[in-house]
């Protein structure tokens, strides 16, 4: 399969991040992501950010492995993005 960026890969999954970070893993891979809009680092964390189809809002949720872990990334990802 043609990639966008030389050197990279498609890895085909089931749905769900499970399933991708289980892959990403699996092929050594860095950095990935869902078409969803959810961007994964499989060694660190998750954190997915998109406007909502049905509301004006956009939707912040991120995954570490503790509390404060995940909400340093939100905060970070926020910020990068230019959120308030």
């Amino acid at each position: 399969m043609r990639t966008k960026f030389a050197g990279s890969k498609v890895l085909r999954t089931a749905v769900d991040e499970a399933n991708v970070v289980a892959a990403m893993k699996s092929a050594g891979s860095t950095i990935g992501g869902e078409g969803n809009g959810g961007v994964i680092w499989p060694k660190v964390c998750w954190v997915h950010l998109r406007a909502s189809n049905t509301e004006p809002i956009i939707r912040l949720i991120s995954e570490a492995t503790n509390d404060a872990a995940a909400n340093a990334l939100a905060d970070r990802v926020a910020k990068a993005a230019g959120l308030p």
